[in-house]
């Protein structure tokens, strides 16, 4: 009699937690869902062209075809990535449906084919479709969830080219979620350079930034090493995070490399935000990436 008492009192115990359970679902946090990700691709692109116009290089390094990268995009998608922004992965901050995996995209040296404004007779003007810009939002137009995040390290005395465009097209950028990052005043080798050349090349770059975007250029706070080349003095390197230039202060909260394979989470201990790793793509390698990262 005990052990028929006992058994449904089992009975009812279980019958109680699975009622509870209807009651009051768990619900999976963002920490809990991405806490099997240790590392994330931080995916570097040049320029979004078919060749080198200059060169008649078609299958340069630093050049991938639209097409290409628009297959590009569709095999990440296919393969359970969504695009987050690099600020997030820096902060920690990263928060993607339970099945999803975060990919960062970014491009450096801020060239015309990244952000082409397209000019018509008439006076009309649109974005080109077969720039990185007009890609990635004809992109997230077809598949929203994949998200239109980029982090773009604008060269400040390039700026997309286009003269006339670069204040628009840096608005355009920040006013449509995606992040402006700073890639010097123009692009300089600075290994062995001394801590005055990077805190005037770095602040000069931010002084061009405030002029197009006034306050908004504040948001501008990751940078990346040209060609990942990282100066060699200490006193270098410490300007690259905390730098003053005609009187106004600056600190980056990141620095980013141009190579190095897949970035920590801040969580892990090998995490150094201001050595932070990408992963080059190349015409000849995104088959191989995806595959690693997959």
């Amino acid at each position: 009699m005990y052990n028929i008492f006992k058994k449904i009192k089992r009975n009812l115990l279980v019958g109680a937690l699975a009622f509870s359970f209807l009651l009051h679902p768990y619900t999976v946090s963002p920490e809990e869902k991405s806490a099997s990700i240790k590392e994330i691709p931080i995916l570097m692109y040049h320029n979004i062209a078919s060749k080198d116009k200059n060169k008649n290089n078609k299958n340069s390094r630093y050049y991938i075809s639209p097409e290409n990268f628009r297959k590009q995009l569709e095999e990440l998608y296919a393969n359970g990535f969504v695009a987050i922004k690099l600020e997030d992965l820096v902060n920690n901050q990263i928060n993607v449906e339970e099945g999803k995996k975060p990919v960062v995209l970014s491009f450096d040296d801020s060239k015309e084919n990244q952000f082409r404004i397209n000019e018509y007779s008439n006076g009309d003007t649109d974005i080109d479709k077969n720039c990185a810009v007009g890609i990635l939002l004809d992109f997230y137009n077809k598949q929203p969830e994949f998200g239109k995040n980029a982090m773009f390290f604008v060269i400040a005395k390039d700026c997309f080219g286009q003269e006339k465009y670069k204040k628009q097209k840096l608005e355009f950028l920040l006013a449509n979620g995606m992040e402006i990052g700073n890639h010097t005043y123009n692009h300089p080798n600075l290994m062995e350079k001394s801590a005055d050349f990077v805190e005037n090349n770095l602040g000069k770059a931010m002084e061009k930034f405030y002029e197009y975007l006034g306050e908004d250029a504040s948001k501008i706070k990751i940078l990346a090493v040209p060609g990942g080349h990282f100066p060699k003095s200490k006193e270098a390197m410490e300007k690259l995070i905390k730098f003053s230039y005609h009187g106004k202060n600056y600190e980056n909260t990141a620095i980013i490399g141009a190579g190095g394979g897949l970035c920590p989470l801040p969580t892990e201990k090998k995490f150094d935000k201001y050595k932070i790793p990408r992963i080059e793509v190349r015409n000849d390698n995104f088959e191989k990436i995806l595959e690693k990262i997959k």
